[in-house]
């Protein structure tokens, strides 16, 4: 039942403390229901009540370090969650204004407690138990099968005080204090009612002892798990409570419950056709020969998984099947070839469009379903649902085929599909809003009934938009500390966990689109295709391999979307998140840092009776991180000595334990004086905690406890004979407790925690810049030839000059160990690496070759970047590639003179046009608009008919949001969504605005149009490469580099263009063929070559230059058709219609053969120039 705390009253009477009478808690229930009626306007209804009960703990606030606890509390326990908040309301206005002082009832403090804690993790909590854990039920009593109202396997009736979580969370490895701090229950009329703020109250120093952290050795071994390599069958309708302990683990053999559970995983993907008006055009086209269908299987699940009150036997997949006009299964058979004629394949660069699916316009076309169950030999199944109402070529191997005459048949038999047969545990899609929500959409525009896809029956499943910042909170702040904030969506799904990998992708990793083809490239490793909704409208129709082509391709994304969950470990981290904090799984996917440690924090002071919420301290963070910074102190530079980098590990933690940093130890300013001064710690902000021997805080028990549970994982990852499930658990689990333990601080600190204490954060912050400046001045001080050139929060860089590499690594390490014998433990300075040469640019933007060991090893002597644009991901790829290129140069090579030539080298290729469109793609995120915004662009600048610059985009300024104001009047059904990020180029033209420059990355590659390679020379690319050369090459030729005749673009770059230069001066004017040879314009249109290369004999060196080229170009274009012919749905026999503009590949197919028509032309010229001659 949902309650909080608040400080119970004391008894007065005629000003005198006396015992609390026998049912004055009944009195204040009675009252609060009383006032709560008549605020609500419920009095009519005297059944209506608010307070469910009354009760009288002891407990302690968790805010500062209290003497005479613990405290008399009131336990209010409320009937609805929701009026939580209402109840406390009321209740503090009673206190406030002591309204009860007729009764007897006076209260000293006001403060509510834990009014604020959402019920799932208040239950959560109580319990023991944590998403993803094993559960124990106790005196179960099992619901008749007729009576059931879910569509679970077994329904169970039991009291939630009967059930215990088995699988140990973070809490488990704490040593939690006893004796006052117990948790007990009052009588009412107990005398030791008093108030948690008063003052007056005695303190007994010495009545507790310390508890510090025990020995690693002392410790059980929580972390050990069994194995288990029996195969997992699908279980049957489970009849009685005694069939589940039967099939879990034994207590008797004492099962840690460490492994996760087998699961039925269904990756999902809607394919929608987007493109209404193309596909209604087609409804008399022609089909391709008709499929051979089998027959109907009346195969079930083998089992009665799922069923709910709706049927009482076995429904077979035949019985679906009468709701359509098809079988369940197609046999195998290959379809006929369809030619495509040349007219089709010139008019491919069409279908790169096609607006956004509209749930009250388009239909759903295919349901793909890649079915994988956990533990079992045979564990993969791949179901289709589609509809046609012609005959249609659409069989594919392997693959169950489900066809229906429309699209409400197929929607139908789908749905009862999901809960009679797959009723699956994980539903796994990319990008919610295309599946779940559009399938949500489209059940309600044709009044298909209740959308219920949980095992609930009749609950509709929700599915709703969720983004970290909103756009009105982006525009009013300076920066948000997220990557990214793009608009995900979240399903409400009962008893299934629906996880979004681009939700998964966006916490975790900083991409450029994060579309699923860049995350297929970089997490997996392989080129995906991607059509675009003309290509699909097409497909439809019968064309370029029809709807056998269209379901592969829906097949494939579900495919990749599966495995990209398995690469990435999502459902062992998810558990083992869950499992350390105390959420639910979902709860771990969508809430942020905050919510983990504050549930964390919660389990941790139940035990030992504190109490959260109530006084927070708020304000702003005063202290700052160290830094020794390299501009400041005229480090930067390029050091060819060795540069060790020492690190402090988990430093703020460590301080947390080090020096008993807690919300209970946190003295108030008023108390200071009654206490000893060596039992307490004065921090330089002068904040004061009381010493562990006093009282050991919970932060420092919780850090410890992680620290100790992570380090347990991680040497139990080492041993031999170990499962990959098994390390697949304790990887997740380690990265689980590193992150809880590192964001304790920031807990602490940020003002949107809900406990949040100035003085704590502030304290841990002064102690950390403290610890890492006393490093620096001990390293400094430790040796005669180092000298520390770089410093930051809890990194030091130390410079040893004259030393080889293995001395440096053994001094580095020598002198982290002398440095750790300074501080308390557990504070400890560790060696982390060796960079040599080192180069150091900016506060924290560095580089150098990495040495780790004195032995050889994997990865010695290989290229460490931290924050140079050769790893970031918003700059163009060739800005990343040449400085990273001049980086391998300089640092592992050694070669500042090829550095220098390669960098020459990559801009003459740019500024002539050699490189790809690809390289030039940037990405911009609209954090501050949405589609309503560029909507209400599009319509303030239709009629000026201007494009949209920085003038008109006030929402949002940038080329992304201009060229999207565009991409959206070009075609109205384009849809835009907070955070999404936008590819553009930036093209030649006669605008100097970059606003005006952007272009769609595919609309530029169609056009032909001409990158303008000076912004990118000036604006992108100078910068970043002169922060690298300008300290290994002299002034004169760094801005040689940038200014030189190579910066000079050919004639050639702008010849063939499109004119884009209207109203300039330039515009009337016809630039000139430039000679093969020595680049000089020509005279006449007519030849290749001028008269002096004619008169040197040049023309067999321009003929054998272009012969070469021409190699060159063609060896391209077929590795980019037999890269295609691998990757897309089309097969052998079919056109490539692939739009994936993350891949390089789909650019070079563009590029490649004009580059060839324009060889060929120039060989056409020299021809017909000597033919003259």
């Amino acid at each position: 039942m949902p309650y909080f705390w608040f400080p119970a009253p004391v008894g007065n009477i005629d000003g005198k403390i006396v015992p609390l009478k026998e049912g004055c808690l009944e009195t204040v229930k009675e009252y609060l229901n009383r006032k709560l009626q008549t605020s609500r306007k419920k009095s009519a209804d005297s059944n209506d009540q608010f307070v469910a009960a009354i009760e009288m703990e002891h407990r302690t606030p968790l805010m500062y370090y209290r003497r005479g606890g613990p405290f008399s509390f009131l336990k209010v326990q409320v009937w609805r969650d929701k009026e939580i908040g209402l109840v406390a309301k009321e209740l503090t206005a009673l206190a406030e204004g002591n309204e009860m002082r007729g009764e007897g009832l006076v209260w000293k403090d006001h403060t509510s407690h834990e009014e604020k804690i959402k019920l799932g993790m208040r239950f959560f909590c109580d319990t023991g138990i944590a998403g993803g854990s094993w559960v124990e039920i106790k005196q179960a009593v099992t619901i008749p099968h007729d009576q059931y109202k879910t569509r679970c396997s077994v329904e169970l009736v039991a009291c939630w005080e009967n059930l215990t979580g088995l699988t140990p969370d973070a809490t488990h490895h704490m040593e939690f204090m006893e004796s006052a701090y117990g948790v007990s229950s009052v009588p009412h009329n107990s005398e030791a009612s008093g108030t948690q703020n008063s003052r007056e109250i005695l303190l007994d120093m010495y009545d507790q002892s310390d508890t510090s952290l025990p020995d690693e050795d002392d410790l059980p071994d929580f972390t050990q798990i069994k194995s288990k390599t029996s195969t997992w069958e699908p279980p049957a309708p489970i009849a009685s409570s005694s069939n589940i302990s039967s099939s879990l683990p034994s207590n008797s053999r004492k099962a840690t419950w460490d492994l996760i559970a087998p699961l039925r995983i269904v990756a999902l993907h809607v394919q929608c056709s987007g493109g209404g008006k193309m596909l209604l055009e087609t409804k008399g086209s022609n089909n391709v020969s008709p499929v051979k269908s089998g027959k109907g299987n009346s195969r079930g699940r083998g089992r009665d998984r799922g069923r709910g009150r709706e049927t009482g036997k076995s429904e077979s997949l035949g019985s679906l099947s009468m709701l359509g006009s098809a079988s369940s299964r197609i046999e195998p058979g290959f379809p006929g070839l369809e030619e495509a004629s040349i007219a089709d394949i010139e008019g491919l660069s069409n279908l790169v469009g096609g607006g956004s699916a509209i749930p009250s316009r388009d239909p759903v076309l295919v349901i793909s379903h890649i079915l994988h169950f956990q533990g079992h030999q045979d564990g993969t199944k791949q179901v289709v649902f589609t509809h046609s109402k012609g005959p249609q070529e659409g069989a594919l191997p392997g693959v169950e085929l489900r066809m229906f005459d429309s699209e409400i048949v197929m929607l139908r038999a789908w749905h009862k599909y999901w809960y009679l047969e797959v009723d699956p545990d994980i539903v796994c899609v990319y990008q919610m809003k295309k599946s779940l929500r559009y399938l949500a959409e489209r059940f309600k525009v044709l009044k298909l009934g209740t959308f219920d896809l949980g095992r609930r029956m009749g609950q509709t499943t929700e599915v709703k938009s969720v983004v970290t910042y909103g756009k009105h909170w982006i525009k009013k702040q300076a920066r948000m500390s997220s990557t990214s904030n793009q608009e995900v969506f979240r399903a409400y799904m009962e008893g299934r966990l629906v996880i979004d990998m681009l939700r998964v992708v966006l916490v975790s990793f900083n991409l450029s689109t994060f579309t699923l083809e860049e995350c297929s490239q970089v997490f997996l490793g392989a080129p995906k295709e991607a059509l675009s909704t003309a290509a699909v409208s097409e497909l439809w129709q019968g064309k370029y391999g029809g709807l056998r082509r269209l379901l592969l391709y829906s097949l494939h994304e579900a495919e990749v979307v599966l495995k990209l969950m398995e690469r990435l470990q999502t459902i062992p981290e998810t558990v083992e998140m869950a499992r350390v904090t105390g959420l639910t799984l979902s709860d771990v996917l969508y809430k942020a840092q905050m919510v983990r440690i504050q549930s964390l924090l919660l389990r941790s002071a139940r035990k030992e009776g504190w109490l959260l919420g109530g006084t927070t301290l708020n304000g702003q963070l005063s202290e700052s991180p160290f830094l020794l910074h390299p501009k400041d102190n005229h480090t930067a530079a390029f050091y060819q000595d060795p540069v060790a980098i020492l690190d402090f590990a988990s430093l703020y933690p460590s301080l947390f334990m080090a020096y008993n940093l807690c919300y209970t130890t946190l003295v108030h300013p008023e108390d200071a004086k009654s206490i000893p001064s060596h039992q307490l710690i004065t921090s330089l902000t002068g904040a004061q905690f009381v010493v562990s021997s006093v009282r050991r805080g919970v932060l420092p028990r919780i850090c410890g406890a992680l620290i100790t549970a992570r380090k347990q994982a991680r040497d139990r990852m080492t041993q031999e004979h170990i499962s990959s499930e098994e390390y697949a658990v304790l990887d997740g689990r380690q990265k689980a407790l590193k992150l809880c333990s590192n964001a304790l601080y920031g807990f602490t600190g940020a003002s949107a925690s809900p406990q949040q204490a100035v003085p704590l954060a502030d304290t841990c912050l002064s102690m950390g810049a403290a610890s890492c400046k006393q490093a620096v001045q001990l390293v400094g001080s430790i040796f005669e030839k180092v000298e520390v050139i770089y410093a930051q929060t809890d990194s030091v860089f130390a410079h040893f000059k004259d030393v080889s590499i293995e001395e440096a690594i053994k001094l580095g390490t020598q002198a982290a160990e002398i440095v750790s014998q300074a501080f308390p433990s557990p504070i400890v300075l560790k060696f982390e690496r060796v960079l040599c040469p080192f180069l150091l640019l900016q506060v924290n933007r560095y580089a150098g070759r990495q040495y780790t060991c004195s032995q050889g090893n994997e990865g010695q002597g290989t290229l460490f970047v931290k924050g140079i644009e050769s790893e970031r991901r918003d700059v163009p790829r060739f800005v990343r590639k040449i400085c990273k290129q001049a980086l391998i140069d300089v640092l592992v090579e050694n070669d500042v003179p090829l550095a220098y030539v390669n960098c020459k080298n990559s801009i003459r290729r740019m500024v002539a046009g050699k490189s790809s469109l690809y390289d030039f793609i940037m990405t911009g995120g609209l954090w501050r608009v949405d589609d309503h915004d560029i909507t209400k662009l599009v319509e303030k600048t239709k009629s000026s008919h201007k494009h949209v610059g920085a003038s008109t985009a006030e929402e949002g300024r940038g080329p992304h949001v201009a060229l999207s104001v565009r991409l959206k009047r070009k075609n109205p059904d384009r849809q835009f969504h907070i955070g999404e990020r936008i590819p553009y180029v930036l093209m030649a033209n006669s605008s100097k605005l970059q606003d005006d420059m952007a272009e769609d990355p595919i609309e530029a590659l169609i056009g032909g149009s001409l990158v303008n390679t000076h912004v990118y020379l000036e604006n992108k690319l100078r910068k970043p490469l002169e922060s690298i050369l300008e300290f290994v090459v002299d002034s004169a030729a760094l801005r040689e580099l940038f200014t030189g005749s190579h910066t000079v673009p050919p004639p050639s770059a702008s010849a063939g263009a499109p004119n884009r230069t209207q109203g300039l001066v330039s515009s009337f004017y016809r630039p000139k063929s430039p000679c093969v040879i020595c680049r000089k314009p020509l005279e006449t249109a007519q030849g290749a070559l001028c008269k002096e290369c004619t008169l040197a004999g040049y023309a067999q060196n321009a003929t054998t230059a272009i012969f070469l080229e021409t190699a060159e170009q063609e060896v391209k274009v077929n590795g980019a058709h037999v890269e295609c012919m691998r990757c897309h749905s089309g097969g052998h026999f079919q056109s490539v219609l692939c739009t994936n503009s993350d891949c390089p590949v789909f650019y070079m197919r563009y590029e490649c053969p004009r580059i060839l028509s324009h060889i060929e032309s120039t060989l056409i010229k020299l021809d017909h120039q000597f033919k003259l001659e």
